[in-house]
């Protein structure tokens, strides 16, 4: 025998004023845009809110009119949003001076080699 899981009334109502609120913000941005317009992140953020709190499912897609497919892409987009991103560590090169003496024989032009990458600077005249 599967066990029903237990929503108290505070939850529920806490979930029904939550569906009626995201239903009046869907109704107003579908009032102001044009069918087929992308919902602002700000929105699909709200459901996904709503989502994480425990509301079905099943009565966010009635009542925001939105897809299974819509609703699925941006819990995952939001998931990935929320994983932080590593910060990529600073990579010091060292510079060695030439000998003042080399550098009356060179043209002016410096090339740094960098792994792969090779990039070349020159003294602009004027």
């Amino acid at each position: 025998m599967a066990m029903r899981r237990s929503v108290s009334t505070k939850d529920s109502q806490a979930h029904a004023k939550c569906l009626e609120q995201l239903e009046a913000a869907f109704m107003e941005f579908r009032r102001t845009h044009e069918p087929g317009r992308r919902i602002p992140a700000a929105l699909r953020a709200q459901v996904v809110r709503a989502l994480d709190e425990g509301v079905a499912e099943r009565r966010l897609r009635l009542a925001c009119r939105v897809s299974w497919n819509q609703l699925r892409r941006w819990r995952s987009t939001q998931s990935t949003r929320r994983a932080p991103v590593p910060t990529p560590r600073a990579r010091v090169l060292s510079v060695v001076d030439p000998d003042p003496r080399e550098l009356a024989h060179t043209d002016g032009n410096i090339e740094i080699k960098v792994g792969p990458w090779r990039m070349c600077l020159s003294r602009s005249i004027g």
